[in-house]
């Protein structure tokens, strides 16, 4: 409060916050995280995956301890990041998410293991075109059609389910994948982001 009546605009990625500024006289614009594609990417044609299931993230301990979950229902995941044994730095972090059939999405709020929030990953993994299966948030909906765009679980018990389903159903990965590319290249670029804030504080674009 002390700091943000110093700005013309503040940017927030939590709907919620929004009234918080509004309610303090504060202007404030909604404004999630984007997807930035590297040059001449196309959306996924192939469901020929590299790995099964991924999670690209360094170790918390809410990711570590649904990690332990998954691996005492006897399910693998590869594991790209800071921390987890036996894993290294990943330059191209584009490259595990489209080579991916089910990418692992963790969406809460470290180190909440109940309260969530819209992540960078909602955007960037989905928008480069992978299927990516997180933890559900209420706020998502507002940006994607669930079950075709994105998929998301409330449980443990409902990730388990889920990866079970649609690991055995790589086409249908393929699918939710190209819906989110084509979502994400109508919604969610950086571009487009950037353009409505840039309109907000006076400037034709």
């Amino acid at each position: 409060q002390q700091w943000a009546k110093q700005f013309d605009l503040n940017i927030t990625n939590c709907l919620p916050a929004t009234d918080w500024y509004r309610q303090r006289g504060l202007s404030c614009l909604y404004s999630p995280q984007g997807v930035y594609r590297p040059a001449g990417m196309q959306a996924p044609s192939s469901a020929d995956f590299k790995y099964e299931f991924s999670f690209l993230g360094s170790i918390k301990p809410e990711r570590k301890l649904i990690v332990e979950r998954l691996g005492q229902a006897g399910i693998n995941i590869n594991l790209f990041g800071a921390g987890w044994p036996n894993t290294q730095w990943v330059d191209d972090p584009n490259a595990v998410f489209r080579g991916t059939q089910i990418n692992l999405g963790i969406g809460f709020a470290s180190p909440s293991l109940s309260l969530t929030t819209v992540k960078g990953r909602d955007f960037e993994c989905v928008g480069v075109g992978a299927c990516y299966l997180t933890t559900y948030n209420w706020e998502l909906p507002l940006h994607y059609e669930l079950g075709k765009e994105i998929l998301c679980y409330r449980s443990i018990e409902e990730l388990v389910e889920m990866y079970s389903y649609y690991r055995r159903r790589p086409d249908d990965c393929l699918k939710i994948a190209q819906a989110a590319w084509r979502r994400c290249t109508a919604e969610h670029t950086w571009e487009l982001r950037f353009r409505r804030i840039f309109r907000e504080v006076g400037f034709r674009v």
